[in-house]
């Protein structure tokens, strides 16, 4: 949000992620995955030399199902 720095990540197997080298500022962070809902929270104010922890819950998506 103030640094218009943009990254994507995925997570590993146990669904960790990690961003390094990130500038001090206030940021949005998303989080997706196909058959969830999507994950939003701003703002993430990130400061000098500080370890930030976010989990991220993804709620089940709405199913759809069509019969013809």
């Amino acid at each position: 949000m103030d640094t218009a720095q943009k990254r994507t990540i995925e997570t590993d197997a146990s669904g960790n992620y990690t961003f390094v080298s990130i500038l001090p500022g206030r940021y949005k962070l998303e989080g997706e995955k196909t058959g969830f809902k999507k994950f939003l929270r701003e703002p993430i104010l990130v400061q000098i030399e500080s370890g930030l922890r976010v989990d991220i819950t993804l709620p089940v998506g709405a199913q759809t199902e069509t019969v013809r």
